[in-house]
């Protein structure tokens, strides 16, 4: 309700629990309305729910991925970078340029658990 009242939304945003939104703003409303929208709404809350979304609808097309034995796999890097995978399927590796994040695609919902760390280390540049 702070944003709704025009507080910072980065700010108030922090101070929320962590964890699905559903779960997370489940509250008891006396008054309120449902508003039928004309889109489709797509959570990409997870590293796994962008890969799915991206491999569904066509837009996932890397250049420099080779693939020996393996696949299923979401490779996101920066552009002219070359990257290899053999034996293996269903990861997600996302290259950022000065940090490399590799994943089970079930596991992505972890990924606050390395925010924490990298906080809790001082590596906020990281994130």
């Amino acid at each position: 309700m702070k944003i709704v009242e025009g507080g910072e939304v980065a700010t108030e945003y922090a101070k929320m629990p962590k964890g699905p939104i559903e779960e997370v703003m489940q509250t008891e409303l006396t008054d309120g309305y449902v508003i039928e929208l004309p889109f489709n709404w797509v959570d990409f809350g997870t590293w796994e729910s962008l890969a799915k979304y991206l491999i569904e609808k066509g837009y996932y097309q890397v250049k420099d991925v080779l693939e020996v034995e393996a696949g299923g796999n979401f490779i996101r890097k920066p552009e002219g970078k070359m990257v290899a995978t053999i034996g293996v399927e269903g990861l997600v590796v996302v290259d950022s340029g000065d940090a490399l994040l590799v994943m089970r695609k079930e596991d992505s919902g972890k990924v606050g658990q390395v925010v924490d760390k990298l906080k809790e280390a001082g590596r906020s540049e990281l994130l």
